[in-house]
């Protein structure tokens, strides 16, 4: 039980002499602080903004629907039953049947097609189904579903306009993806600027720890600082980093909020989610260390005599 209170005693007085040592020298660690802080913010505001657009074509013009345009003079007895039919599909939500006649009024309705309709002797237009499919159906889902719908009995043509869920999920999955590579690069580069403050702070304690070594000092005793150095340096950064982005969120919530207004969805930029927080003052800190590990390792053996 002493040893386990002398183990955490240490860990707490490294702790605290690092936080000393950042007071002493708040020029340099703000800088190293801050420029860890935009480099993290980077992937934070584009995944929030990447959660975003994924919100918004999951709302864009309401519930995907899928046309069935039916057969000319389809007897509505059949067209009832398949409308039940269709109904009892797993990914089927809703089925709407638009009659030809109501089809032709909607057209009327439109000023710039009055003429036209005013010229035609008899209705042209087919009795039509709507499905609506269940909101848990994906991209594939619908697709596989009007493929389904096409080979119905009955049934001249079915489409659903994928073109434009298409591209939104192509944006989608081409920010998400320069996120993931966008963080490999400035993780790369933050590593190399934790390691080369770690490094010059080793050199500057090169006495100290030669005193340490002809001391009996352990090699553990001797990385530790600096270990509590890189991670103190990766939480405060991803502190920094967690800042960056919600104010740069808070810039964008106004613009976003007109674009919501006049396309009538919600975007779902709420700030960042607690989850994505978390993870970045985790992935930081765990950063900040590794660098230290690392590094140590690697300056000790070089500056140490042979």
């Amino acid at each position: 039980m002493k040893q386990v209170k002398t183990y955490f005693r240490r860990h707490l007085q490294v702790f605290f002499h690092t936080l000393g040592q950042f007071s002493a020298q708040k020029v340099s660690t703000a800088l190293t602080i801050l420029a860890l802080g935009i480099g993290l913010s980077i992937p934070a505001i584009l995944l929030t903004l990447a959660d975003g657009l994924s919100a918004f074509g999951g709302q864009w013009q309401g519930k995907p629907q899928i046309s069935m345009y039916l057969k000319l003079d389809l007897p509505s007895q059949q067209i009832d039953a398949l409308s039940q039919k269709i109904s009892a599909y797993p990914d089927v939500d809703e089925v709407k049947f638009i009659s030809k006649e109501q089809g032709l009024n909607d057209f009327t309705q439109h000023g710039e097609f009055k003429d036209i309709v005013a010229q035609i002797d008899s209705n042209p237009l087919p009795d039509v189904l709507v499905v609506y499919p269940r909101e848990d159906v994906g991209l594939e889902g619908i697709e596989a579903l009007t493929t389904q719908l096409r080979v119905e009995q009955g049934v001249q043509h079915a489409q659903y306009d994928l073109d434009w869920l298409k591209r939104l999920n192509a944006i989608e999955t081409f920010i998400k993806r320069a996120v993931y590579i966008l963080s490999i690069i400035i993780s790369i580069g933050l590593v190399l600027l934790i390691a080369n403050t770690i490094r010059l702070e080793i050199a500057n304690r090169q006495s100290e720890i030669d005193i340490i070594d002809q001391l009996g000092g352990t090699p553990a005793f001797v990385k530790r600082p600096f270990l509590y150095m890189g991670a103190l340096e990766g939480f405060f950064g991803g502190l920094c980093a967690l800042l960056i982005a919600a104010g740069v969120l808070v810039l964008l919530s106004t613009p976003i909020q007109k674009l919501s207004q006049l396309y009538d969805i919600q975007l779902g930029l709420s700030g960042l989610h607690w989850q994505l927080s978390l993870l970045l003052l985790v992935f930081s800190t765990l950063l900040g260390w590794l660098a230290a590990q690392f590094t140590i390792s690697r300056t000790l053996s070089e500056l140490r005599p042979q």
